[in-house]
């Protein structure tokens, strides 16, 4: 019975049908550790780069607050100076 099922093309018909039902890509195992190899290089320059962001935030918060910090002693300054113009016996 099997040969008669080869033999009457009805397997070729048979593989047709099953290919155009099939349309999910086909990889080699070559290819997906290719790829996986690509996303893997990929994530770790991602990993990468996120540290040198974080970092770049930590030191750009860093001299905000420094900058805050001086601006604010500053203004500390202005004000001692001041009351110590208006009130000359109370100097720290």
């Amino acid at each position: 019975m099997f040969e008669c099922f080869l033999n009457d093309g009805k397997l070729d018909e048979f593989k047709e049908e099953f290919r155009s039902r099939d349309q999910v890509p086909r990889f080699t195992v070559v290819q997906i550790e290719e790829r996986y190899a690509a996303l893997t290089t990929e994530f770790s320059e991602l990993n990468v780069q996120e540290q040198q962001l974080i970092a770049s935030g930590n030191l750009l918060h860093a001299l905000a607050v420094s900058s805050q910090s001086k601006s604010l002693m500053a203004q500390q300054n202005k004000l001692q100076f001041i009351r110590g113009q208006l009130h000359p016996h109370q100097q720290q």
